[in-house]
Parts: C-alpha cells; sequence; structure tokens
C-alpha cells in the first residue's frame, strides 16, 4: 500500500494533492476520488471539483480514462491537459461508506459532471 500525501479538503474529508491526470498514480486500495479544473476564483487551493466518484481500487486500469462521464470532463477541462485528479484514501471502508462520502460531497459541492 502506497502513501498519498494529503492536502486538499473538501467537506471534512481530506484529498490528496491535485495532480494532472497524466500523473495520476494512486495505490490500489479503496476511497473516492475528485476529478478537478483549475479555478482560480477558489483559495487557498485553485480547485474545483467537477465529480466526485467511488472505487474499490483506485489504482484500477482505465478508472479515469474509461469512465462514462469522461467527455463531460473534458467539456469542462477543455483538454485533458486541464484536468485533476485527487483521492480520499478509504481503505477498509465498504462500498457502501464510500457511496455516502461521495454522495455527501456530491450534495455539498454540486459538481457538474455528476448529473
Amino acid at each position: 500500500m502506497g502513501v498519498i500525501p494529503l492536502s486538499v479538503l473538501f467537506a471534512a474529508y481530506m484529498f490528496s494533492e491535485p495532480v494532472p491526470f497524466s500523473l495520476w498514480n494512486p495505490p490500489g486500495e479503496a476511497g473516492v476520488y475528485a476529478v478537478l479544473v483549475r479555478d482560480p476564483k477558489i483559495k487557498p487551493k485553485k480547485y474545483r471539483p467537477i465529480y466526485f466518484g467511488e472505487s474499490s481500487n483506485l489504482s484500477e486500469p482505465g478508472l479515469l480514462k474509461t469512465h462514462p462521464r469522461y467527455m463531460c470532463w473534458l467539456k469542462e477541462g477543455g483538454t485533458e491537459s486541464g484536468l485533476f485528479a485527487a483521492a480520499h484514501p478509504m481503505p477498509r471502508a465498504t462500498t457502501d461508506r464510500r457511496v455516502a462520502v461521495a454522495v455527501e460531497l456530491i450534495e455539498q459541492y454540486d459538481p457538474y459532471c455528476n448529473y
């Protein structure tokens, strides 16, 4: 199991430092993930969530690029280089718990691509 440096707070959940899609390499554990775009209006970290999801394996091949909402993410980010990902590790959480956290974040942040 790898270590994810945590640095972005969404609601009460600490997420990893956002990284470009091409550099995202999370450990193979369960958690909630965020797809983000840069937004200079947001302080102190300049990222706006456009999607929250959950996975039993954050390092699952193709988790992001084969996702059914990928085209929505591209529309919001302009290009893939405008997209970032961050993770909230939940290695021992049940699927129901991960889904509950994702739903809580979706309700609070109303990310465009979750609809």
